[in-house]
């Protein structure tokens, strides 16, 4: 007796069994996983769920294929260590959302964070591929190429009805810029990531000299347009930790200093999509038309232009006084982080609850999360939660993946951006992060 295979199931098997198509076909899926992770917000309105839901059969579709990779058993053999941490730290979650005040808040989130352990699992073996890793790096790249170019859409004001389906409510109007993800800081953060990225790999001549000089103005001026202060100090971070690798030069960090304060200088943070209104970020940019209300005479006036002096000077005082009101409203964020700790050490409250429930009532806005991820994670999970994760980050850092700048300035980035703000919850920073985190942990093998 013969069996006869159908067509479609011989052909997914080519695929797997063919090395050329399997990487195609990685690739493939990592870039539909990339996209995916921007869609967030937007719903299917005949089954009101998430598009981005569709991201979970593009997962395990990836950890199919990977499964094949000829030394995917001997890659999980070496990082097992950190595959059982990352697995009995997934556990944990479930033990909190089990004990949790708000228990199907909790177990949503804990099912809707699965995702990121699967997609980790998938990232290990395809990190571990070195003819792998710069085809993935350049695609990384080109997406923030992608959601850059979208930013100067914003800016312009043109398809506004893309970001009005793309991001909720809260995130749209005022001056200050966010693309397609939900929020300015995300968004600067990503674009800073982006320009050290493009510089890395323009040394390692990953990709031609055209692209990095397109793409290095595009990510400073959104980094500048987002007028986000965590953005800018991780750019900065990022050119510094370019120089200390050594791969910029002295020049070169000037040159991108200046760029960047110019953009900040010039660019007037007034989007045609949003009201037109001076910033209490970067007062020291030009002031625009105001209009007079309606009632009063139509009559619009240029205000006399302050010398640049007085317009930094006035920038510092106002950012001096905004970051006092930004740290004023973290530390009510940390005390409340503390106070939930001390009350719930073992369990903590449930994925996902801070912002649902603690951080609507110290601030009176919901999505209000602790802004310091070892605090969201201690407060959520308890304090077991905290050793588990501290756990799986000394295991993939534990052989001193640091030396080389491409895999250590990106991961280091991530990590210092989760220091005074908490962007996990975020789909695309998340998968852009465990992308980076499994680079890393591949990148121990390579050093001994």
């Amino acid at each position: 007796m013969v069996l006869h295979r159908r067509p479609g199931y011989s052909k997914a098997l080519t695929i797997l069994t063919d090395s050329k198509r399997r990487d195609a076909a990685t690739v493939s899926l990592f870039g539909l996983l990339l996209l995916s992770s921007l869609f967030g917000y937007p719903k299917f309105p005949w089954i009101n769920t998430s598009v981005y839901n569709l991201s979970y059969p593009l997962v395990l579709l990836l950890v199919l294929v990977v499964i094949n990779f000829e030394k995917s058993k001997e890659i999980f053999g070496r990082h097992r260590l950190t595959i059982y941490l990352a697995v009995t730290f997934y556990g944990w979650s479930w033990v909190s959302a089990l004990f949790s005040d708000m228990q199907r808040v909790a177990i949503w989130y804990s099912l809707r964070y699965s995702i990121y352990l699967f997609l980790f699992l998938a990232l290990l073996p395809i990190t571990a591929r070195a003819d792998l890793r710069s085809p993935l790096l350049r695609l990384v790249l080109r997406f923030l190429i992608i959601i850059g170019a979208f930013g100067i859409l914003e800016y312009l004001g043109t398809g506004r009805w893309i970001f009005t389906w793309m991001r909720s409510p809260d995130s749209l109007g005022g001056s200050r810029i966010a693309s397609l993800l939900q929020g300015p800081n995300e968004f600067s953060t990503l674009m800073a990531i982006g320009a050290v990225l493009a510089l890395l790999l323009r040394r390692a001549n990953s990709i031609s000299p055209l692209e990095s000089y397109l793409s290095l103005p595009l990510f400073i001026a959104m980094v500048s347009l987002s007028a986000s202060r965590n953005g800018a100090l991780l750019f900065l971070l990022g050119i510094f930790l370019g120089w200390i690798y050594r791969v910029l030069n002295i020049k070169w960090v000037i040159g991108i200093f200046a760029v960047w304060l110019a953009c900040v200088t010039l660019l007037p943070l007034t989007p045609k999509q949003s009201e037109i209104r001076p910033s209490s970020r970067y007062p020291f940019r030009a002031p625009t038309l105001q209009a007079k209300p309606a009632s009063e005479p139509s009559i619009t006036t240029m205000p006399a232009r302050p010398s640049l002096w007085t317009r930094v000077t006035g920038a510092l005082r106002a950012t001096a006084r905004q970051v006092q009101q930004d740290m004023a409203s973290r530390f009510l964020l940390w005390r409340a982080a503390f106070d939930e700790i001390t009350a719930r050490p073992v369990t903590g409250i449930g994925l996902n609850v801070f912002s649902k429930q603690v951080g609507k009532r110290v601030l009176g806005g919901e999505h209000v999360y602790a802004h310091n991820v070892f605090l969201s994670v201690s407060a959520e999970m308890g304090l077991p939660g905290l050793l588990l994760f501290l756990a799986v980050l000394f295991s993939v850092f534990r052989s001193g993946p640091l030396r080389k700048p491409m895999v250590a300035i990106p991961v280091l980035l991530v990590g210092f951006s989760q220091v005074l703000d908490y962007y996990l919850h975020d789909p695309t920073f998340a998968t852009l992060a465990l992308f980076f985190v499994a680079q890393a942990a591949n990148s121990k093998d390579e050093n001994h």
